[in-house]
C-alpha cells in the first residue's frame, strides 16, 4: 500500500513540539536502560530516513535527537560513539556528498539540524574533557567549516561562545571558515572576528591579573596579548571599521596596566595612531578624554603626537601612561 507523502515540516511543528515536550517527560522519568533502547531506536530510524532519503522526517527525528542533547540528558546514555558515528555520516551525506542528492529538495534545512546537532555534541564532549573525542570530531567533521551559508555563521558565533578550549581544538578549522565566508557575509564575519580577537585579549589579561604571584611565563602571554592587540587593529583598518569607545578605553588600560611591556606598548600606540590618522584634524586631541579629566589635554596632546620612529611612539604612550 502507497504512503501518502509527510506534510510539509512547517504544518507539523505543532505535533513535533508535542513529541519534543513527551520525550524529554520521559528522559526525565526512565531510568538509563530504558532511556538507552528509545536512544538506539531514535538513531535506527534516523539511519532509515537517511537511507530512504525522506528529508522532512529525517529533520523532524534530528529535532527530537537534539532537544535530548541540549536538555543535558545524555548524561543518562552512556554510549555517545553511535551517535558521533551516524552522525559523521549525516555529514558525509549532506555536506561532502551533497550534490549528489537530488531528491534532498530540502537540504538547506537539514544541514541546520545536523550544523546544531554538531554543536550539541561538541559541546558535551567539552563538558566531560573529553579531549581524545573532541579531536577525533575536529578531524571528522572538518569538511563542515567548508559549508558556505548563514547557517554555518551561526553554528561559529554559537561555538565560540562555548568553552575557550574548543576554539584551540576547532581554531584551524574556524579560521578556514571565516576565509571561506567572508567574501559572502562580509559584515557578520568580521563582527564575530572582532569578537573573538576581544574575548581572546579579555581573556588573556584576566590571565594575567589572577596569575601574576604564580610564577607565570609573563613575557610569553605579554607577546601574545600584543599579537592580538596587532591582529585586532588590522582587521578594523583594512575595513575601515570604527574602533567602539568601550575598546579604546581597553587598550588604554591594557597600556597603563602593562607599561614596561614593549610588546603591549608597541600594539596600543599602533591602533592610538591608526585612529589619529581616521580622524579629522581638529578632533585628535579630545577623542577620548573628557575636558575636566585630570591631566586631560596635554595626556590627549601627547597621545596624538605624530611619530617619526617606532620608538618615539614607545615613548609616547608611555607618557600618556604616567599621565593617567
Amino acid at each position: 500500500m502507497h504512503r501518502p507523502p509527510p506534510p510539509p515540516l512547517r504544518h507539523s511543528r505543532p505535533v513535533l513540539e508535542v513529541l519534543i515536550l513527551t520525550l524529554e517527560r520521559l528522559c526525565v522519568e526512565l531510568d538509563p536502560g530504558e532511556l538507552s533502547f528509545i536512544w538506539k531506536c531514535l538513531l535506527e530510524k534516523i539511519i532509515e530516513s537517511l537511507t530512504n532519503e525522506n528529508s522532512i522526517h529525517l529533520t523532524r527525528l534530528l529535532a527530537l535527537l537534539t532537544s535530548i542533547l541540549q536538555n543535558d540528558y545524555l548524561g543518562k546514555i552512556t554510549e555517545i560513539e553511535p551517535l558521533v558515528k551516524h552522525l559523521h555520516q549525516l555529514v558525509e551525506t549532506f555536506v561532502v556528498h551533497l550534490p549528489t542528492m537530488k531528491k534532498m529538495d530540502l537540504h538547506s534545512e537539514v544541514i541546520e539540524k545536523v550544523l546544531q546537532l554538531i554543536l550539541c555534541v561538541i559541546g558535551c564532549l567539552s563538558d566531560s574533557k573529553n579531549m581524545p573525542a573532541l579531536l577525533l570530531v575536529s578531524v571528522l567533521w572538518e569538511s563542515v567549516f567548508n559549508i558556505r551559508s548563514r547557517s554555518l555563521l551561526t553554528f561559529l558565533r554559537d561555538l565560540l561562545m562555548k568553552d575557550t578550549s574548543i576554539y584551540h581544538v576547532f581554531g584551524t578549522n574556524i579560521m578556514c571558515a571565516f576565509t571561506n565566508l567572508i567574501d559572502i557575509y562580509d559584515e557578520e564575519v568580521m563582527y564575530i572576528m572582532m569578537k573573538v580577537l576581544m574575548e581572546l585579549i579579555n581573556a588573556i589579561d584576566k590571565l594575567l591579573i589572577v596569575e601574576s604571584k604564580a610564577g607565570l611565563q609573563q613575557d610569553t602571554w605579554y607577546c601574545l596579548l600584543g599579537a592580538a592587540l596587532r591582529s585586532y587593529n588590522k582587521l578594523v583598518s583594512r575595513r575601515a571599521i570604527d574602533h567602539e569607545e568601550s575598546a579604546m578605553f581597553k587598550f588604554l588600560d591594557l597600556a597603563k596596566r602593562y607599561k614596561l611591556s614593549p610588546q603591549i606598548l608597541s600594539a596600543v600606540a599602533d591602533i592610538l595612531d591608526s585612529v589619529s590618522c581616521a580622524l579629522p584634524r581638529k578632533c585628535q586631541c579630545y577623542a577620548w578624554y573628557p575636558e575636566d579629566s585630570k591631566g586631560g589635554d596635554e595626556m590627549s596632546k601627547t597621545c596624538w603626537a605624530s611619530s617619526k620612529s617606532h620608538q618615539l611612539e614607545l615613548l609616547t604612550v608611555k607618557h600618556v601612561i604616567h599621565l593617567l
